[in-house]
């Protein structure tokens, strides 16, 4: 049973991305993570590039369990260079989180999707494009994970297509990035 000062500091933790990482997730973050993550929560925009092997996806799962578990009735569309990579990479990052969290985070989670009810979180394949439209919400998110590899039309239909509203954010995380960063207000 929680206290009132528990759900307050939950509901602290829900709007912190950096906190939610460390303390919900028991995932502890590097510095260019926490700025990455911060900068979310401030910026819509966000792209982090960096060298292989650095953490880039598992700071991008944070954020996806962080965004939908703070953000009620929210959408998180996530995506990668190949179905392979959004299968075996990404989401066995955003499950291992999901299950290590310091306490359940509800719903129901399958090999690419998190359904809490009014939330969900999708991985979606770069090799179908009509695949990013008709997902919308309120508040959404799109991750594009080893965004390097994704071919730049995917990013102009998510950017026509998927984007319009006062409530949506991306997060660019990979490699070089020449085709986006042009695009971002803020890159770490």
């Amino acid at each position: 049973k929680l206290s009132i000062r528990d759900t307050q500091g939950l509901i602290r933790l829900s709007r912190d991305p950096v906190a939610f990482c460390q303390h919900i997730l028991r995932l502890p973050l590097l510095p260019f993570q926490s700025r990455a993550a911060s900068l979310l929560a401030q910026s819509k925009r966000v792209a982090v590039t960096t060298a292989p092997g650095t953490g880039k996806t598992a700071m991008a799962a944070g954020i996806v369990l962080w965004f939908l578990v703070g953000n009620p009735g929210s959408r998180v569309i996530t995506t990668g260079p190949t179905w392979h990579h959004v299968e075996s990479v990404l989401w066995p990052e955003i499950a291992r989180r999901y299950n290590g969290a310091a306490f359940p985070l509800g719903g129901k989670l399958t090999s690419t999707k998190l359904d809490l009810g009014d939330s969900q979180a999708y991985g979606i394949s770069t090799n179908e494009p009509a695949a990013f439209g008709g997902v919308h919400a309120r508040r959404q998110l799109i991750v594009f994970d080893d965004a390097h590899g994704i071919p730049s039309s995917i990013y102009a239909i998510t950017r026509d297509n998927l984007m319009s509203g006062d409530g949506c954010y991306w997060l660019l995380v990979g490699n070089p990035l020449p085709w986006a960063v042009r695009d971002f207000r803020e890159s770490c």
